[in-house]
């Protein structure tokens, strides 16, 4: 909390707007430990991390084409900074491109909605939830929904992610979700995708407590054999 505190505070005295967001939030609300701290900044992320690293005897990383930063604080323990941003995808699969904005700007371009809400570190406003989406009612119906038609499209990874959350947290597709799904199944969005990038992706399957329910509702939902016509359990 100390730390939470602090940084918003620092992000008030450059005039600018800290929150907490996605999977931390997201877990928080289930009841669930998740130690990967991701910061949004209204403002500039960098210039925020910089004097936040000087504030706790830190070390930076940026990463200044996506207006990223990495702190690593003295005990190890690490933060993800971002500045809150908006992204244009040039074409299908491509990486994004980048430009400032708005919280809510940023949190709409999320995966999906229970990844979409935010913790306030301002010091008058500190531990709001902001849930612009209705993440915390999908957290209650136990729904992976994506925010829109193109999801998919624009990044076909997330047919990866979605599976992953639905089966970890025994949630379900909601049911425009896995048409948009099919959709892009359909339309051969995978094959768009790197080998390295689809390889990034079934590791961090593999690495969930039970990949095999993963990966068995990944083939009934055609995706191992849209990754490759003779890939099956």
């Amino acid at each position: 909390h100390r730390i939470l505190r602090q940084a918003g505070q620092i992000a008030a005295e450059l005039g600018y707007r800290a929150f907490i967001v996605g999977g931390f939030v997201r877990d928080l609300l289930l009841g669930i430990e998740n130690l990967d701290v991701d910061l949004v900044i209204e403002g500039d992320g960098i210039e925020f991390a910089a004097q936040f690293a000087r504030a706790l005897d830190g070390e930076v990383k940026k990463h200044t084409e996506f207006r990223t930063a990495v702190l690593t604080l003295p005990d190890g323990f690490k933060l993800d900074i971002a500045t809150a941003r908006k992204e244009f995808y040039p074409g299908p699969a491509a990486l994004p491109e980048i430009e400032p904005a708005s919280l809510q700007e940023d949190l709409s371009r999320r995966d999906f909605v229970v990844n979409t809400m935010a913790i306030d570190l301002a010091p008058e406003k500190f531990g709001n939830l902001i849930d612009f989406f209705g993440g915390q009612l999908d957290l209650e119906q136990k729904k992976v929904r994506v925010l829109h038609e193109d999801s998919f499209i624009e990044d076909p990874t997330r047919v990866f992610r979605a599976v992953r959350f639905e089966q970890r947290y025994a949630f379900t597709l909601e049911e425009r979700t896995a048409r948009l799904m099919g959709e892009a199944l359909r339309s051969k969005a995978l094959s768009r995708l790197s080998g390295e990038r689809i390889r990034e992706e079934l590791i961090q399957i593999l690495e969930e407590d039970r990949p095999g329910k993963v990966i068995r509702r990944m083939q009934q939902l055609g995706v191992l054999e849209a990754v490759h016509p003779k890939l099956q359990l």
